[in-house]
């Protein structure tokens, strides 16, 4: 019964990916599932919601409406709502709980509705509650993509003010900086305050130019969309942003790197991301020399491109053995570089945890009460809002800024 958990809490859901993915481009987000259950999308799973406004909308779906279907009453609704709003909204976006799901709404009809009567660009990001959050943000990323990637045109300016995209222009800069795009920026794997800013900087100070951000900061901003097809390359800093990387690679040959660049002056992710032709696995040969070691390994069970780079440095800058777990929701076409094993379950990762009593393990605190509870055993915990939520908020940590590899690695050295 891998489904069922008996202590760990689960991920956020594909619903709250994509609201949080979509949170600050200034359109108009629509879940369409019981009333009330908008805190659980919002106050639990965004901490922006209590600093920056959004327009994300729940629709009170009823058991009638539920039960009958009730398509009318939700479309007037979202019309009625976006003619109340202080601002016009550059997009509709169309996503439900199970319920609408399992009574086989058609939220493509819905959306094209929507857009005739109202003129704004709609679209249903597909969702029904059952999955986690890396996979909804990553659907909605491709959506926006989609709809606006490419098309250099006026937008209506809901909260951002009206200009065009040509303002935002992408590719190089006359003095040959590389341009990126940065996909997979999201609050529920990067919650700590300033890690925005810290990774901006960062780029910055490496040379590189920011296009776009996917999805938040200075840079996660839907007129610099349209012009993110000129970048040089992406930069994938989640498991969410793949997807969207990917539509980029295959439809304007924009390539890839997997990785989260870290202050650090041999990281291999800004080397990658300078290359004249980067590759996306800067991970390929990720045991050469930690297989010999004689130390107990590094255990990481995190968000897996994160896992996969801190692994990464581990193992760059000590030679010790690592493991990486990717514990979201198993997606063959979705394989991380540097990850060894993917767990989808409590008792998967259990099982798997005790063959290593004397491991050391990076991780967020809720494992704690499945890890193996030897006397050797060492925890090093990362908080991360997609699972702990907001629990232990003052520990989320800002892997961007200077002294945090050091810091992780002098506590597995004195532990």
């Amino acid at each position: 019964m891998k489904e069922t958990y008996r202590v760990l809490p689960v991920w956020a859901g594909d619903v709250s990916g994509i609201a949080g993915a979509l949170y600050e481009f200034g359109g108009m987000t629509v879940i369409h599932d019981p009333s009330g259950c908008n805190s659980t999308y919002n106050t639990h799973d965004e901490l922006r919601w209590y600093r920056e406004p959004s327009s994300i909308f729940i629709s009170g779906l009823n058991m009638k409406d539920a039960v009958l279907g009730n398509d009318d009453r939700f479309i007037s609704d979202i019309l009625d709502t976006v003619g109340s709003l202080p601002a016009r909204p550059e997009f509709i976006a169309l996503c439900n709980s199970p319920v609408p799901w399992l009574n086989g709404t058609d939220f493509e009809a819905i959306a094209a509705i929507l857009e005739h009567k109202s003129g704004i660009p709609s679209f249903y990001v597909p969702s029904n509650g059952c999955h986690d959050y890396a996979r909804g943000a990553g659907l909605a990323w491709k959506k926006l993509l989609q709809t606006f990637a490419g098309r250099p045109e006026t937008f209506a300016g809901g909260g951002q003010g009206e200009a065009t995209a040509e303002q935002f222009d992408g590719g190089k800069t006359d003095d040959g900086a590389v341009s990126v795009n940065v996909l997979g920026m999201m609050t529920l794997d990067y919650a700590a305050e300033g890690s925005a800013h810290s990774l901006e900087t960062l780029l910055r100070k490496r040379g590189f130019r920011i296009q776009s951000c996917l999805g938040l900061g200075d840079f996660a901003d839907l007129r610099r969309i349209p012009d993110c097809t000129r970048a040089d390359v992406s930069l994938v800093l989640s498991k969410a942003g793949l997807l969207p990387a990917r539509y980029l690679r295959d439809k304007y040959g924009i390539p890839y790197v997997t990785g989260v660049p870290l202050a650090d002056e041999s990281d291999p992710v800004l080397k990658s991301l300078g290359d004249e032709k980067p590759q996306s696995d800067f991970n390929e040969k990720r045991h050469a020399d930690g297989e010999q070691d004689s130390h107990s390994p590094v255990i990481f069970i995190t968000e897996p491109v994160l896992g996969a780079s801190l692994a990464a440095m581990v193992r760059r800058k000590t030679g010790r053995k690592t493991i990486v777990i990717d514990p979201l929701e198993t997606d063959p076409s979705a394989q991380i570089p540097g990850v060894d094993a993917s767990l989808f379950g409590e008792e998967e990762i259990e099982a798997f945890l005790a063959r290593f009593p004397d491991a050391d393990f990076i991780c967020d605190p809720m494992y704690d009460s499945i890890l193996p509870h030897e006397n050797r055993t060492r925890r090093f915990f990362l908080p991360t809002l997609a699972l702990s939520g907001r629990i232990y908020r003052k520990h989320f940590v800002n892997y961007f800024e200077k002294g945090m590899s050091d810091r992780l690695l002098g506590a597995l050295a004195s532990g």
